[in-house]
């Protein structure tokens, strides 16, 4: 979305760089009131971020809950700063930038980022 910043953008990309050395294969899902862009993660890849105009969370939601059988879970790298989905059946963990004001109300575990 437009209200994270590019600050905001290198904190989710390190996080996940770090999630992906763990192992795990990592689809990264690029929108803002719609999906722009969706791959596979590759940490040898240069990434251009798409989009980057107003905040929904329904779309990624949406392909989370129509694409379920191809995912175990869904890691939301967020400012947090939209309307409140409904929640999907799986689990969803959202990460929230830091500096960003904590969203209570966002469906599944919440975990605010800290500076590093």
């Amino acid at each position: 979305s437009g209200s994270v910043s590019d600050r905001d953008l290198q904190e989710f990309f390190a996080e996940i760089k770090h999630m992906h050395k763990s192992g795990v294969a990592i689809t990264i899902i690029e929108c803002d009131t719609k999906i722009h862009k969706v791959y596979d993660y590759d940490s040898k890849k240069d990434i251009t971020i798409h989009g980057r105009g107003g905040t929904s969370f329904h779309p990624v939601i949406d392909f989370y809950k129509e694409n379920s059988r191809k995912y175990d879970s869904l890691v939301y790298l967020t400012d947090g700063e939209a309307q409140t989905p409904e929640h999907p059946k799986k689990p969803i963990l959202w990460l929230l930038a830091s500096g960003r004001n904590k969203n209570e109300n966002l469906p599944g575990l919440v975990i605010q980022m800290q500076h590093k």
